[in-house]
């Protein structure tokens, strides 16, 4: 995959720190990464240089489909359910969590926080479980998403962009960069 970032700053290698963040914006929408667009002229609005990538596409996920919000989920409680032999979706309805996440209105990076927030809303999740496995299913759910997302693209009041969460040279490339 083809993908554009644009920057104010001159740079040979992706750093994801929040030192370098210049604002709180990227903590309201999918938190610390690089933000890139499919579209050049969307990544030209935020900066003099953009910098054209390659993304390795073993390694994108593109929640703008429905279907890939699912696998998703699925992937998450079938992980779960065999790590520790609890069925969670049992717990939460499925569609209503998928299409909040497909709409935008859940970010990709706290799909894990938002069910956990579904689970402990549940007064059967606290009768049917005994306090070890919840807080094993917990564990697991709040690392899942930094552990199991790369890239993606997402849903949001612009069209076509997407993070990158994890900058190895196996994900992502740079491989033009251009002054404006």
């Amino acid at each position: 995959m083809v993908a554009y970032h644009g920057s104010n700053e001159y740079f040979d290698n992706f750093i994801i720190s929040k030192n370098l963040s210049k604002s709180n914006a990227s903590e309201l929408n999918e938190g610390l990464g690089i933000y890139f667009s499919l579209k050049q002229e969307v990544a030209e609005s935020y900066g003099e240089y953009i910098y054209t990538l390659k993304i390795n596409d073993k390694y994108i996920k593109d929640f703008r489909v429905k279907s890939e919000c699912k696998r998703y989920v699925i992937d998450l409680i079938r992980d779960i359910y065999n790590e520790k032999d609890v069925d969670i979706s049992t717990y939460f309805n499925i569609d209503s969590l998928v299409e909040y996440i497909h709409s935008g209105n859940i970010a990709v990076s706290g799909i894990g926080r938002e069910i956990t927030l579904l689970l402990d809303s549940n007064e059967n999740w606290y009768i049917n479980l005994d306090e070890s496995k919840i807080e094993d299913v917990y564990k697991i759910l709040d690392n899942y998403d930094e552990n199991n997302l790369d890239a993606y693209l997402f849903n949001y009041n612009i069209e076509d962009i997407g993070i990158i969460k994890n900058i190895d040279s196996d994900i992502v490339e740079i491989i033009d960069r251009n002054e404006i």
